[in-house]
């Protein structure tokens, strides 16, 4: 696997993963991701979905594991997972959930250490059906400096969600129809929460702070395209997708 080895022994078992930024040719690589695929790692630069994904329909709260790391001046090492979920409205892959975690530059930590990154959710809680783990030995795309490592053991998600509990989000609750629509759409069962319309940038084309449970847009002088409808009450945000015909 190019860069990636495995060491021994694990800090629980009988081995570990370690990724070392390497001079190949003309390129510095350092960049491993954890994938049920078929295919070969890839190395390329780093993107949330330039790597191979591996099935995953849980919502935990935290990635957890060991870890171990020898840092340059200026660069570090990171682990980045991604949680995502085909779209059909879109038709497109989107994130559900992210976390990240840098080790610090210019420092060496030689004994396994606990490392526990809290998962972050920007749609609520919203099971996944993939899941992606990218280990970078260097975190500073272009700056790479070779010899930089890091060692990772015993990975597991943490605190999974229970169904029960998705159940009654935000997200389950509201409705709307028709979806598409070429010009009025009715959002249902979101009494007393804040309302917004925005496309895809952030622009915000209506709003309500205090939606009463049935709750009218009229989109027909908007632009074709796709809209969020965003939902939010002290607790929770959520968003959906409208179609504009």
């Amino acid at each position: 696997m190019l860069n990636a080895e495995q060491g021994t022994p694990g800090a629980v078992g009988s081995s570990y993963i370690k990724v070392t930024t390497k001079l190949f040719g003309t390129s510095i690589i350092g960049v491993l991701a954890i994938s049920n695929s078929t295919q070969q790692n890839q190395f390329a630069t780093l993107s949330s979905w330039g790597y191979p994904e591996f099935s995953f329909d849980q919502s935990p709260l935290f990635l957890i594991g060991k870890i171990k790391y020898q840092n340059a001046i200026s660069d570090s090492a990171l682990i980045l997972l991604s949680l995502t979920k085909w779209d059909t409205i879109a038709m497109q892959r989107i994130l559900v959930g992210q976390a990240i975690l840098n080790t610090p530059a210019d420092s060496i930590n030689t004994t396994w250490t606990n490392f526990s990154i809290p998962i972050n959710y920007p749609i609520v809680f919203n099971n996944p059906d993939s899941a992606q783990i990218v280990i970078q030995s260097s975190g500073a795309i272009g700056f790479e400096i070779v010899g930089n490592s890091i060692s990772v053991d015993d990975l597991a998600f943490d605190e999974i969600i229970p169904t029960s509990i998705l159940e009654k989000s935000i997200e389950k609750q509201i409705s709307l129809f028709p979806n598409p629509t070429n010009n009025l759409i009715i959002i249902s069962n979101i009494k007393g929460k804040k309302l917004l319309l925005t496309d895809m940038l952030g622009k915000i084309y209506h709003s309500i702070n205090n939606a009463d449970t049935f709750e009218t847009i009229d989109l027909s002088a908007f632009p074709k395209g796709i809209y969020l409808i965003k939902v939010s009450d002290k607790k929770e945000v959520t968003s959906k997708k409208v179609v504009k015909e």
